[in-house]
């Protein structure tokens, strides 16, 4: 072994100093070498050669210490590099004073690297002022990189959900902190939403996969499914795992594996998964497991929440009964559609009045679960035959409102069309049927009026004329 001090001219006893200080450091937790000045090498200027590497360095370069003893700098460096990113670590000995650098290193998943690198000036070669050696310790910094990246996924998530952004959204600006943290890897999420699979991917994913929609039913194979279902994680090396309108995408930008943890709250069911996918097929790094962990807790309270402030809403705005808009919900869109149409001179739109014919005949011949069944069956048959972009709202009773963008002639017609359609099929109860007749009155903004009161009562004229009928 090499040390400072040796063939420099130094007194022995400080020779001995080096070697015992550097005997010690041999098996130290911290990557650390220590580089000697030799020769100039061409116009490079001087070369400069491991004189001690110890055993975390040269398992952090994945070789033996005899092997990189006396290797050059350039040849150190050619091996760091390929492990490196973003940072060009042929800067550690161009400069003349103590400096610190971080690095993120690739092997074994995304690792963080502090450099201290400190110039010696020893023996009699130090007499033009220039360095004779660098002394350069590695001290891993994953952990402290994690909880910033946890932080910083925090402070972006909770901002966006306090401003009321969208659940997709804040998802989204999740994946993107994993992609900042992870490289090499790129990051999604996923919800399940009834029949279909929403992926939320990461920029670092093809396009088509920063909002995604996909049948279920060809997405069972998917990792993030199969994490979810089972409420556990799900490791796939193989293409099958990955989502099919993706897969090739994935495979040509050099990915080779998934792995989807579930988000779910304490104790409860999965609710979305959160996915990495890695261009090797390797198990994921424990720092990378880790830190995913972390970020499908915290993507847990986010969907919760969603699904709390979804479930008041329903609360809120839904009859129900029907499971149709109620008042609350309808007088809200025609107050916005009022607006709009007078602030800023949107389109006309209809406004429609429902009352069903003798209704109250059903509840007493049959009871009042029967009428129940004709209100829920006739409310699913409007609302899945009614013009795009159309609402239709119980307001109470037997009495159900329309709200009808775009209103042209031809939109109105069709609406009024579904209503007849509806009422026109008798709805089985039991071995007998049952069949009521409705009156709808309809106003136009703003020929009839731009207000809601003002409509409503042109359309409630009108449907109160047409049950009574021609005269």
């Amino acid at each position: 072994m090499t040390v400072p001090g040796h063939d420099s001219g130094l007194p022995p006893h400080a020779a001995r100093l080096g070697g015992t200080l550097l005997a010690a450091l041999e098996d130290a937790a911290d990557p650390a070498l220590l580089l000697e000045r030799g020769p100039p090498a061409g116009e490079g200027g001087a070369a400069w050669r491991a004189v001690f590497v110890n055993r975390a360095f040269a398992r952090l370069l994945g070789a033996e210490p005899a092997a990189l003893l006396h290797a050059t700098f350039d040849e150190l460096i050619a091996r760091v590099r390929g492990n490196l990113v973003g940072t060009d670590a042929a800067h550690f000995v161009r400069r003349q004073e103590s400096f610190r650098v971080d690095l993120q290193l690739r092997a074994g998943g995304a690792r963080w690297m502090d450099v201290q690198s400190t110039p010696l000036h020893v023996g009699p070669g130090a007499a033009n002022g220039e360095p004779t050696h660098w002394w350069v310790v590695l001290r891993d910094v994953t952990a402290e990189r994690q909880a910033l990246a946890l932080a910083t996924g925090q402070s972006r998530a909770l901002h966006l959900a306090v401003r009321g952004a969208p659940l997709s959204t804040i998802l989204r600006a999740l994946t993107a902190t994993l992609d900042e943290r992870l490289p090499g890897s790129a990051a999604s999420a996923s919800l399940l939403g009834g029949d279909h699979l929403h992926l939320l991917g990461s920029p670092r994913l093809p396009p088509a996969a920063t909002d995604l929609r996909l049948p279920l039913a060809a997405a069972q194979a998917c990792t993030c499914v199969r994490a979810i279902r089972r409420n556990q994680p799900v490791l796939t090396r193989w293409p099958a795992g990955f989502p099919p309108p993706l897969r090739a995408d994935l495979i040509r930008a050099g990915y080779a594996r998934a792995y989807s943890v579930p988000v779910r709250e304490a104790g409860g069911p999965a609710l979305a998964a959160l996915t990495l996918y890695g261009r090797r097929p390797d198990d994921p790094h424990p720092a990378e497991v880790e830190l995913l962990g972390q970020f499908a807790d915290l993507a847990a309270l986010l969907v919760a929440r969603d699904q709390g402030l979804r479930r008041l809403e329903h609360l809120a705005f839904r009859d129900p009964l029907t499971a149709l808009a109620n008042r609350t919900r309808f007088m809200a869109d025609l107050e916005e559609a009022c607006l709009a149409l007078v602030s800023r001179g949107e389109a006309p739109f209809a406004v429609g009045l429902l009352d069903l014919d003798d209704f109250k005949r059903v509840n007493d011949a049959h009871g009042h679960l029967a009428g129940d069944h004709l209100l829920v069956t006739l409310a699913g048959r409007i609302a899945r035959t009614l013009p795009p972009g159309a609402l239709v709202a119980r307001m109470g009773g037997d009495e159900f409102a329309l709200l009808v963008p775009d209103a042209t002639g031809e939109r109105v017609q069709a609406a009024a069309q579904a209503v007849r359609t509806a009422l026109g099929v008798p709805v089985p109860l039991g071995g007998a049927s049952l069949q009521v007749g409705g009156s709808l009155g309809w106003a136009l903004a703003p020929r009839d009026a731009d207000t809601p009161d003002g409509l409503l009562r042109h359309a409630d004229a009108a449907m109160y004329a047409a049950k009574r009928g021609p005269p």
